[in-house]
């Protein structure tokens, strides 16, 4: 399949990167159902996230039906012993913060 390889070894790669950082936990950025309002996110808190390596930030798309919906949700990954990054003030107006 097309860019397969370069998806596996994308994994790998941030599988090798978590590793490195040691113990630690994926931390839940935020979440929604809305593609906009994601990327919304994405684009406000970019600017933060701009020291952490692509590999210890993940965008996950959980897909539920019927009806078909998806939930996005991003993470970092936190080493143990440091604080999670607080990005609430990235978040976008409209829909209520979610509990985690």
């Amino acid at each position: 399949m097309p860019k397969q390889r370069r998806r596996r070894e994308a994994r790998e790669r941030g599988a090798r990167m978590v590793e490195a950082a040691g113990p630690g936990r994926w931390h839940q950025v935020f979440a929604t159902t809305d593609p906009a309002r994601m990327r919304a996110f994405r684009e406000r808190a970019a600017e933060r996230l701009r020291g952490v390596p692509p590999e210890l930030i993940r965008l996950d798309t959980l897909c539920f039906g019927p009806p078909p919906t998806a939930e996005y949700r991003l993470s970092v990954f936190v080493p143990e012993g440091r604080p999670a990054p607080d990005l609430r003030d990235a978040e976008p107006a409209g829909e209520p913060r979610r509990p985690r």
